[in-house]
């Protein structure tokens, strides 16, 4: 990612990396996936069959999120969040921008899939957002690419 970033910074006088969102852990995102197949009633299948299996539904809101892939040594984050870092790289004209804490309950350690505001689906799949999800980072592109406040005036 260093000569990524290195050619990305020979262009544009500020280069502003944003992290990854935790992925959905198989039986979670399996349910969700099926939303985009299926409809929503595949969901629903779904969702009767795992309760069926364990008995109760905690598994829709007790999602481990697991570790830190950008913790982890040859992930792609971790590779972007040391060439932001590597001042011989970024000239400090690059940032790294944590999401994880915006999908995490720093508490819990779980996955927050659904959002408590809209009460909809913050994940397309399995790793990626949906519409209602990609809202929550709005705030950050607001402040840290357009170098806004974060509040909803334009």
């Amino acid at each position: 990612f260093e000569n990524d970033l290195r050619i990305m910074l020979s262009y544009a006088p500020r280069v502003v990396v944003f992290g990854d969102v935790p992925s959905l852990p198989g039986d979670y995102g399996e349910c969700v996936e099926r939303v985009k197949l299926q409809s929503p009633m595949g969901a629903k299948r779904c969702i009767y069959h795992l309760h069926n299996q364990r008995k109760n539904l905690d598994f829709l809101t007790r999602i481990e999120a697991g570790e830190d892939e950008a913790l982890r040594p040859g992930s792609p984050e971790h590779a972007m969040k040391a060439a932001v870092a590597n001042q011989s790289v970024s000239e400090g004209r690059a940032e790294f921008v944590e999401t994880r804490h915006l999908f995490v309950n720093s508490e819990t350690n779980f996955v927050t899939p659904i959002d408590p505001f809209t009460m909809s689906l913050a994940y397309w799949d399995d790793d990626h957002l949906s519409t209602s999800g990609a809202l929550r980072v709005e705030r950050l592109l607001r402040v840290h690419v357009f170098n806004r406040d974060g509040t909803n005036e334009c």
